[in-house]
């Protein structure tokens, strides 16, 4: 989350919402200018209809208690969009400490709280797997270091049964694993194509498109094909001999028969003749 509101109050949730959430007190001074936690990013923002909607929710009816904004280390790990909402309302959010029950990790628990309750695109949750396909990558260079949220989930899903990385993270997210391949190649060509993706302002499809038309090259202008300057003065020159040729024939004619005036006219005909071939 590139941008902190500041949230003025705490209201403390109860009871708890199911899952890996446990309620407990969060102190008021440590809930103002909060950030998103890493694994919540992983997650498009939602989009500016939506967030108006929410918003308008919440002028209406106030917070809705039953869907706190999950805090874990200091950060929020679920409710960024509601956390923004309730300061442009000026309304009280509800918060609750997340606890992980089992072997839940974070990244798990925001894909699960989120992909079912977010309208996200194919296209949108195709980025979603590229991000947690890099988190898979992440865990596995970290497996022989000190457990964090990233080996648990690598733990989730042995080496011998998961196959590639990219599979792995299409099934967490429930999208075709090419359609994955393809966001990696958006992302690599062109990662303002890929924000537009991400965003859901974009499809896949569309942004290949896009792609390959921005790579294709560039139609060359049309040759029109014109006689060359040395083909130009032969035509010339021939049409200088035909006419000075008619002009000797004429004039023989002419004085043959004492009709020079004839002659004239002959002569400007073949003259006007001649600016025609030319010109």
């Amino acid at each position: 989350m590139t941008s902190v509101l500041p949230v003025a109050s705490y209201h403390h949730p109860d009871p708890a919402p199911p899952g890996a959430v446990q309620s407990r007190i969060v102190p008021e001074g440590a809930i103002d200018n909060l950030e998103a936690h890493p694994a919540a990013l992983i997650l498009p923002p939602m989009n500016t209809e939506e967030f108006g909607e929410l918003v308008d929710s919440m002028l209406r009816q106030g917070y809705d208690s039953t869907k706190p904004i999950i805090l874990h280390e200091g950060k929020i790990l679920d409710g960024r969009s509601r956390y923004l909402a309730a300061a442009e309302a000026g309304v009280k959010p509800v918060f609750a400490e997340w606890e992980p029950v089992a072997d839940d990790s974070q990244v798990l628990f925001v894909l699960r709280s989120n992909l079912t309750r977010r309208h996200l695109t194919q296209s949108q949750k195709a980025f979603v797997a590229l991000e947690v396909d890099k988190v898979l990558a992440e865990s596995a260079r970290s497996r022989q270091g000190q457990r964090n949220d990233l080996a648990d989930i690598a733990e989730k899903f042995p080496q011998s049964e998961r196959g590639r990385a990219r599979d792995q993270a299409a099934d967490l997210v429930g999208v075709n694993p090419h359609y994955v391949t393809d966001a990696k190649k958006i992302q690599e060509a062109s990662p303002q194509l890929a924000e537009e993706v991400w965003l859901g302002q974009l499809s896949i499809p569309a942004a290949r498109r896009k792609l390959k038309a921005s790579l294709r090259p560039p139609t060359p202008p049309t040759q029109i094909d014109t006689p060359s300057s040395e083909v130009m003065h032969y035509d010339l020159a021939r049409s200088i001999a035909s006419v000075r040729a008619q002009i000797v024939k004429e004039m023989a004619l002419a004085t043959e028969h004492h009709q020079e005036r004839d002659f004239v006219a002959g002569l400007q005909n073949l003259v006007a003749q001649f600016t025609n071939s030319v010109t």
